[in-house]
């Protein structure tokens, strides 16, 4: 019938009222399961955060280790060019150094080489001037290169000067029957006395 309400026995009540509770413990439970599921999501969530971010920072620090590791190498390689070249401007130096010791020695001895030519070209004048001619009597040439001997047999020439004038002043002194020997400096006075 139409608008009627159903009345349910006592046990029926009961029967009813256990399963609704039955439901409401398992809705409860489920609840439960579901709020621990979204614990362990929300977990899982973060431990794959922080497995992310570990990675993360492992690669940043990865790629830290190359870039210091690079500017090591580049530094290093930096050290060992400017340590070459510190070597080879030392070597360049040394080299220079020893350069300019040469060419000074070497002016030295030129210079050396120069006053003794020049001490040579002095002396040699010198001789050259001191040298008396037996045939004319002359001085700065020898009897054998005379232009002034008029038909006279020119005196024999020695290579020791004071040989020579030894040997014409003991040929002087010959007719007399002393040997006569002057000093060489007195016979060049007495000829430039006479000269003048």
């Amino acid at each position: 019938m139409e608008g009627t309400v159903r009345r349910y026995s006592q046990e029926e009540e009961e029967k009813l009222l256990k399963e609704i509770m039955e439901n409401n413990e398992m809705i409860i439970k489920l609840q439960k399961q579901i709020e621990e599921l979204q614990i362990v999501v929300k977990e899982e969530g973060k431990r794959k955060e922080r497995e992310a971010e570990a990675r993360k920072r492992e690669k940043e620090e990865e790629e830290t280790d190359k870039w210091i590791e690079e500017c090591r190498r580049k530094n290093e390689k930096e050290k060992e060019e400017k340590e070459e070249q510190r070597r080879l401007d030392e070597e360049w130096r040394r080299v220079e150094k020893m350069r300019i010791k040469e060419e000074r020695k070497a002016e030295k001895e030129w210079r050396r080489q120069e006053i003794r030519e020049a001490r040579r070209e002095e002396n040699r004048r010198r001789v050259i001037e001191e040298r008396k001619c037996f045939g004319c009597g002359g001085f700065g040439h020898m009897a054998s290169h005379c232009r002034n001997m008029e038909g006279k047999e020119p005196m024999p020439v020695s290579s020791n000067r004071f040989e020579v004038l030894k040997v014409r002043v003991m040929q002087k002194g010959e007719g007399s029957g002393k040997g006569v020997v002057k000093d060489r400096r007195e016979i060049l006075r007495e000829e430039k006395a006479k000269r003048g």
